[in-house]
């Protein structure tokens, strides 16, 4: 997969079971992040690491695509506009994307949409 071709998914459900496309074989990867004190604690390095642990993972189990919801950004507090940057650049820069024929960002709202439009548009 081209790297310039990571673009957001469409507005869906939050529910992977509704994503369009979604099979039996669809696996959760669970990944979140608590978001506190203004990433003093490290948290901008850890939602990266979820973001390539969940990577890795679709690799080594030779899944062929894998779709986000804005990992750690509803009840876990972490501010969208911090988020975003850190979930595309964690995505565009792993190693073995080329792996994976696909990579959705599942946008649950408008605002989550604008966000990773504008994220990935200031990443070329």
């Amino acid at each position: 997969m081209a790297r310039s071709t990571v673009r957001p998914g469409p507005i869906c459900s939050p529910h992977a079971e509704d994503l369009a496309g979604a099979t039996p074989a669809m696996r959760k990867s669970p990944a979140v992040t608590a978001f506190s004190h203004h990433g003093a604690d490290g948290e901008p390095e850890l939602l990266a690491r979820c973001y390539r642990r969940s990577l890795e993972l679709a690799v080594a189990h030779r899944l062929t695509s894998i779709a986000f919801p804005a990992i750690s950004c509803g009840a876990y507090g972490y501010p969208l506009h911090l988020a975003v940057p850190i979930a595309v650049h964690a995505v565009r820069n792993f190693d073995a994307l080329d792996a994976l024929d696909r990579v959705v960002f599942a946008c649950v709202s408008p605002e989550v949409h604008h966000a990773y439009e504008a994220a990935l548009g200031a990443s070329h």
